[in-house]
């Protein structure tokens, strides 16, 4: 969420949307990947992690979801608990202080979440009862309460009690509502709000237009959904094409229709650019593409319109119909994939280490390190932070890689020497 007034980098969080409230055609995986619950999400950095598990009291506590933002990471426990690991100079990790963490801790006043959010600096959680709670950074108003101070424990959002799914962009956050109307709060220098407006909102305003939608995701200062007839719809920055409207350098404040998408399962959002899985598993990518995270094979050479990524896995025949892609998550400048069989593929910037492929920058597809695990576990969703990366894997545990100076890998370590070019396992709950 490198917002012109955040500074540059995090996740979209694309998507994320993880269906995240994504609904992957075929959606088989209780994994909103991203949004745990067999979503898509590219984001942001990001879609709501969901968790699609059930709980009874005194059964072992297991990790459903993970959401990375800018240089934290927030993850959802099966019993309705959330906890947070990494950067909390703005209290993002909601446990009280504001002192980082290497670990996860306990989010304060949490204990019935069903989908988590993250953004740049703030943190938010989808309760059982549809209504959500934000906390952390709140100079524009990303809680959402009607007030603009940062808080270090959750607050509720004022006027949601029908949300459905949540998605946070660097300093804005979004609500899926009951019905497919959408509600948005937080920064609007460039309309990602979707109000036909510029004008930052401490509480939710409507997203004008739009009363269809069935899965949302929010990048640094753009927003994006999919609609019940499967259009792609965005608003907000498009300085390099992250509308795909083919408008590159003209924002928009209220949804514009994404050109040639018209079988959209799924959305995904990085900081500057976005994703959608089509039916049939295939995936189509627009906006910023200087680092390849696009995905179609090219370094460079922005697009205002959709273009197809390119997967080097023959293996994945689509002939039978099952999806290529079960989830999908964008990072401030790479994009991540959860394939049909498991596997997980990375591309776009790899400086850090967030591709777990070996390589600094690839603009395709390739598998990311030890994902399937030498014990067999496999990928269910995956969640991209600015410069980082978390997947949940089939054994319930969580693995992440790339940069950790502020511990947002969440194995005990931290500094600009702990970052790390493949998974590492974050101890569980």
């Amino acid at each position: 969420m490198d917002n012109d007034q955040a500074g540059a980098e995090i996740s979209i969080r694309a998507t994320k949307a993880r269906r995240r409230n994504i609904s992957v055609a075929l959606a088989i995986v209780v994994v909103i990947a991203i949004g745990i619950t067999a979503v898509v999400a590219i984001s942001g950095d990001n879609k709501s992690a969901r968790s699609g598990s059930t709980y009874t009291p005194g059964d072992p506590l297991a990790w459903t979801a993970v959401e990375g933002g800018g240089a934290h990471t927030c993850a959802l426990v099966n019993s309705g608990q959330v906890k947070c690991w990494g950067q909390n100079t703005y209290g993002q990790l909601g446990d009280g202080t504001t002192g980082n963490r290497t670990t996860p801790v306990f989010v304060s006043d949490i204990s019935t979440a069903t989908s988590i959010s993250t953004g740049y600096n703030h943190s938010c959680a989808l309760l059982s009862d549809s209504r959500v709670k934000c906390w952390g950074e709140n100079t524009y108003g990303q809680l959402g309460n009607g007030r603009n101070t940062t808080l270090l424990v959750p607050v509720f959002v004022s006027d949601i009690s029908t949300a459905t799914s949540i998605s946070s962009g660097a300093s804005h956050s979004c609500a899926l509502l009951a019905g497919g109307s959408i509600k948005c709060w937080g920064y609007n220098g460039y309309g990602a709000l979707g109000s036909e407006s510029t004008t930052n909102s401490n509480i939710p305003v409507s997203v004008v237009g739009i009363s269809t939608v069935t899965s949302i995701s929010t990048g640094y200062n753009h927003s994006c959904a999919v609609l019940s007839d499967g259009e792609a719809k965005c608003w907000g920055q498009n300085t390099y094409g992250a509308l795909g409207n083919g408008a590159i350098g003209t924002n928009s404040n209220t949804p514009v229709a994404v050109l040639g998408i018209s079988t959209a399962t799924s959305i995904g959002t990085g900081a500057y650019h976005s994703c959608a899985v089509l039916q049939g598993g295939d995936t189509r990518c627009w906006g910023y593409n200087a680092s390849g995270q696009l995905g179609n094979g090219v370094t460079g050479g922005n697009s205002g319109v959709p273009v197809e990524v390119t997967y080097a896995f023959p293996e994945l025949d689509l002939s039978d119909g099952t999806p290529r892609i079960m989830d999908l998550s964008g990072g401030r400048s790479h994009s991540c994939a959860v394939l049909s069989g498991g596997q997980v593929t990375c591309w776009g910037d790899g400086s850090y280490g967030q591709l777990a492929t070996g390589n600094t920058i690839v603009a395709f597809p390739q598998a990311v390190i030890n994902i399937p695990t030498t014990t067999g576990a496999t990928a269910t969703s995956i969640s991209l932070g600015s410069y980082h990366s978390c997947a949940v894997l089939s054994d319930a545990s969580i693995e992440c890689w790339g940069y950790n100076v502020s511990g947002q890998l969440g194995n005990g370590t931290s500094g600009i020497y702990s970052n790390s070019d493949k998974p590492v396992s974050v101890p569980s709950p």
